[in-house]
């Protein structure tokens, strides 16, 4: 009887050792099924917001609709019109001056704007050297430009100056693999090459007018406005905002230009006559201030790809209007020259 006994308590103490090692199997089966749903509910959460962040970045429209459009015409038809002004202002304001008093008034004007609005440029991340750095690449570029229109045609000025986006293009594709040219932009930067070479061609009538040294000048205006960009995009300035990086060029240009006026012996002369003041005002206001404000607003709206493929109108406008406001005339050679640096900046913008 006894033996039966504990025959029987050793297979009910088999049966509940089974029943328990069935218990912990199932309870692992059970936490490892867990583990597994919450793995697959972190995977599912990176990955939807991985495609939020997607569509987000994406969302932004290839296309401009009408008011956008028409908003981009007229900022290009204002930075085509600043050479004319520019041009206008020379008639009784030294140069380097002009451009000296052109950056001090838009500098004071985006300050109050920065004020205003509450965010100080000086905490956007550029450092003092960035900073100086930024000032004397924007001086150069608007001292050789002011000068360079002091010896040559608006119009002419005007389109050796827009060959600046193109050597940007072409720079960014030597030295960012990202950023490389196709067929079209090739195409593109041959036939605003040789367009240049038919609006430097000169004759009898533009050399009365013109001078090689003004149109040279011009186009190293271009090379300092494609080295700040290109500085820009291989340095960390490339992750400040925009706005600030165009404050720091005001600031520095509005120290840099007067010292460098004085330095070469320039008149400071206040302007006589309401044109000049118009024209002055012109530029400190709508180009240089509310111009490229817009700009970068829409560059927040639209991709750069997008807008600069407007790029061609600037000088189409400054052209039309050197021709309306000033009364330059257009040869058949200069005529077939802008056409074919024009064609050729639209076709770099859209061969990216």
């Amino acid at each position: 009887m006894n033996e039966r006994a504990q025959l029987f308590e050793r297979k009910s103490c088999n049966h509940i050792g089974a029943f328990d090692n069935s218990k912990q199997r199932f309870q692992s089966i059970i936490l490892s099924w867990e583990e597994a749903q919450a793995r697959s509910c972190v995977m599912t959460h990176k990955a939807s917001a991985t495609q939020k962040l997607t569509s987000s970045i994406s969302s932004k429209p290839q296309g401009l609709s009408i008011w956008a459009t028409v908003l981009m015409i007229l900022i290009f038809a204002l930075w085509g019109g600043q050479q004319v002004a520019i041009k206008i202002g020379n008639t009784e304001l030294a140069p380097i001056f002009q451009a000296g008093i052109r950056s001090i008034g838009a500098s004071v004007l985006m300050t109050m704007w920065f004020l205003v609005k509450g965010t100080p440029p000086w905490r956007m991340g550029v450092g003092p050297g960035a900073a100086a750095l930024l000032g004397v690449l924007f001086t150069l570029d608007f001292a050789l430009l002011f000068l360079g229109l002091n010896e040559t045609t608006a119009s002419r000025g005007t389109i050796l100056y827009y060959t600046g986006p193109i050597m940007i293009a072409v720079g960014a594709a030597v030295i960012l693999p990202s950023e490389r040219i196709g067929r079209l932009g090739i195409a593109g930067f041959g036939l605003a090459f040789l367009g240049v070479l038919a609006v430097l061609w000169r004759n009898e009538t533009i050399a009365n007018h013109t001078s090689i040294t003004g149109d040279l000048l011009c186009l190293g205006a271009a090379a300092a406005w494609a080295s700040t960009i290109l500085v820009i995009k291989v340095t960390r300035l490339i992750h400040v905002p925009a706005n600030a990086v165009l404050y720091f060029q005001l600031l520095g240009s509005a120290i840099a230009l007067p010292l460098l006026s004085y330095l070469v012996g320039e008149e400071w002369s206040a302007p006589q006559s309401a044109v000049v003041v118009q024209a002055v005002l012109f530029q400190v206001v709508f180009v240089a201030f509310l111009s490229y404000l817009v700009f970068f607003w829409m560059l927040q709206r639209f991709s750069a790809g997008t807008l600069s493929a407007y790029s061609f109108l600037a000088p189409v406008f400054g052209v039309l209007l050197s021709n309306q406001l000033l009364g330059e005339q257009v040869s058949p050679l200069f005529a077939i020259g802008t056409l074919m640096v024009v064609c050729g900046l639209y076709l770099v913008a859209k061969g990216k």
